[in-house]
């Protein structure tokens, strides 16, 4: 019986689930412990379980402080989480899911320290999102 690399290859790609939705196992690795494989973290190095991306740029919440979209952390962005800051929770006028880093419902101190660590680094990410590597989302 004759046996090919890539049919072999495929088959074990299948058998641990590859392309999932339910991040079979860490196949790569899982470098934060989140338990989504490095390969579809959406927010490597720091953990998010939920992987929650509210604004859907392929930048998890937990690591993206770039509400205004433009490729880093700055004054506009630090105006716009001020605001959330002071509305708290979602009904509040003001709230914005985007400001929840730790998924939460609530605006509160560890958003503070995610979006802090977000405007001294400068920019959102990193990512690999969908089998794509995105240094800095977006």
């Amino acid at each position: 019986m004759k046996f090919s690399l890539l049919g072999f290859l495929l088959a074990f790609a299948l058998a641990l689930g590859v392309g999932s939705a339910s991040f079979a196992g860490p196949l790569l690795g899982d470098l934060d412990n989140d338990g989504v494989d490095d390969l579809w973290d959406n927010c490597q190095g720091i953990a998010n379980g939920t992987q929650t991306d509210t604004d859907g740029d392929g930048c998890g919440n937990a690591c993206d402080a770039d509400y205004d979209q433009n490729g880093t952390v700055g004054a506009s962005d630090f105006a716009t989480f001020r605001g959330c800051f002071i509305a708290g929770t979602p009904g509040n006028s003001g709230y914005n899911a985007n400001c929840d880093s730790d998924d939460n419902d609530t605006i509160g101190a560890a958003d503070f320290a995610a979006f802090r660590a977000g405007f001294i680094n400068g920019t959102p990410g990193p990512s690999k999102k969908a089998n794509r590597v995105v240094p800095f989302c977006p």
